[in-house]
């Protein structure tokens, strides 16, 4: 088995591993969810807390390729190959759709992980889609191999489904194509749009939120005490609970 890394080690900081950082922000994602009091009558709050679980652990999955393992210990230069957004909001784009769920609930999935470095704007996608597309597809052999031999049975543990042996690039394609050319207003009843658009949004702070506090480390004294925000006794509470 590989040793997959997300993140470098750094100022006398540990690497953190993939499977670690995956499960962290899972983790954390959920555990604030679970703190709010939603009823959405167009979702039930189980196949939120799931769609929520999903994010969490696929939004990060594309750095399992053996290119972004290579870049991250400075074998290589950052390239197209290198890049793990798209490819990682592409399949859990599938592993949503496998799951029984709507194109709206997936393509927001997509959209969520695919921005989570960015800027969430809408459903407007960037012109250079089609290029990221082609990249996905050339990379999704080495992904899968890397999945399949690493991570098959702690992604069935997690989310109940193991790394799928096809991706729908037609689909995912037909269904960018469609966001693209006509906005997707149809496909929710004017009296649920302003609900699907908070929750949205409810998931992508979600994923911002736990993104950057278990990429940080908080609990190591070196982010303690060079961060400048107010970690109080009560967040640090909350913390140790996730």
């Amino acid at each position: 088995m590989d040793r997959l890394v997300s993140h470098p080690a750094e100022k006398g900081i540990p690497e953190k591993l993939l499977t670690e950082h995956l499960a962290g922000v899972s983790e954390k994602m959920l555990s604030a969810l679970n703190r709010l009091r939603l009823s959405p009558k167009i979702i039930s709050k189980e196949e939120l807390t799931e769609l929520a679980g999903i994010i969490g652990i696929f939004h990060d999955i594309g750095k399992a390729t053996p290119h972004f393992q290579r870049y991250i210990h400075k074998e290589i230069r950052s390239s197209a190959m290198t890049r793990h957004s798209f490819i990682s909001a592409a399949l859990a784009f599938q592993i949503t759709i496998e799951k029984g769920y709507d194109i709206l609930w997936a393509i927001m999935i997509f959209k969520i992980i695919l921005h989570h470095h960015g800027n969430l704007e809408a459903f407007k996608l960037q012109d250079s889609w089609p290029a990221n597309l082609a990249i996905a597809k050339d990379q999704w052999p080495h992904l899968k191999k890397s999945l399949q031999t690493n991570l098959d049975t702690w992604l069935f543990e997690r989310v109940g489904s193991k790394c799928p042996n096809a991706i729908n690039w037609e689909g995912i394609s037909e269904a960018l194509e469609f966001f693209v050319s006509d906005q997707p207003n149809h496909l929710a009843a004017d009296e649920d749009r302003i609900a699907y658009y908070l929750l949205f949004n409810l998931l992508y702070s979600l994923l911002l939120n736990a993104d950057k506090l278990d990429a940080a480390r908080f609990k190591d004294a070196y982010y303690q005490g060079n961060f400048c925000l107010l970690y109080t006794s009560d967040a640090a509470d909350e913390e140790d609970s996730v």
